[in-house]
């Protein structure tokens, strides 16, 4: 287990404005529990080789692996590492509309010659963050990532980027997760409190655990806290409540 994510209240409400929770809310229970999830990633393979690709999974849909991977890039990019954020969700992409961009030219329509790289790596409004979108629905996406040029692709953002989040879809319904998980430097599974089955979950580990695949772990998206967590929160509260008009730290 990694960390865990509350469930974010204005999502709860149909307020999707409020998905990149991290830039909207910083002082949110949700925000906190992204820096800590970011901090963990950031230490979690001391000794070992640089962690600088990070893959964003699920089991499903609907579980949260998109809201994970935008907001744990925009922690990285808050703490004052360059970022690149990358949708590789080619089948059914989604990251641009979060950021109010458009969804090509990008990774595809580059592969494919039809775009530059300068036009497809694109500035947000957080400083540090870059986001490359799907670009073009192929018919062939997961041939298009299990090729060499994808690894070189891969390879090319993590000389130029401090750290680059891949969203990619969930890991049961296809294989694209399952391919860049070999490529990826670690592989992160997003579960959703009180929907994500255990035998899924289950087969969904064993799938990235299988080869050379990067499996780091879970993350418990979208729970309710109850009197088994209050204790967390009042410590939260305690050391992350901004005094004397101080604002709190990304």
């Amino acid at each position: 287990m990694l960390g865990w994510i509350p469930q974010i209240e204005e999502l709860k409400k149909g307020n999707k404005d409020f998905e990149f929770i991290i830039t909207k809310r910083p002082e949110a229970r949700a925000s906190e529990a992204y820096r800590v999830l970011r901090t963990r990633i950031k230490f979690s393979l001391i000794g070992k080789k640089p962690l600088k690709s990070i893959l964003v999974t699920s089991t499903a849909a609907q579980e949260g692996k998109t809201t994970t991977a935008v907001n744990l890039a925009g922690s990285f990019a808050l703490a004052n590492y360059k970022t690149v954020l990358l949708d590789l969700d080619i089948r059914r992409p989604r990251v641009h509309s979060l950021f109010n961009q458009k969804r090509h030219p990008g990774l595809t329509d580059y592969f494919f010659g039809q775009a530059e790289f300068n036009e497809i790596l694109r500035p947000t409004e957080i400083k540090n963050l870059s986001l490359i979108s799907a670009g073009s629905i192929p018919p062939n996406p997961s041939e298009i990532l299990a090729s060499n040029q994808m690894l070189n692709f891969v390879e090319k953002l993590k000389r130029d980027f401090d750290y680059m989040i891949m969203d990619s879809p969930p890991i049961i319904a296809v294989t694209d997760a399952e391919i860049l998980s070999q490529i990826a430097d670690g592989t992160i599974l997003v579960v959703s409190s009180g929907i994500t089955e255990m035998d899924i979950m289950n087969k969904a580990i064993e799938l990235l655990k299988a080869d050379k695949a990067s499996f780091m772990g879970v993350v418990l998206n979208n729970f309710e806290y109850r009197s088994g967590y209050g204790s967390y929160y009042k410590y939260y509260y305690y050391y992350s409540k901004p005094t004397n008009g101080a604002k709190s730290s990304p």
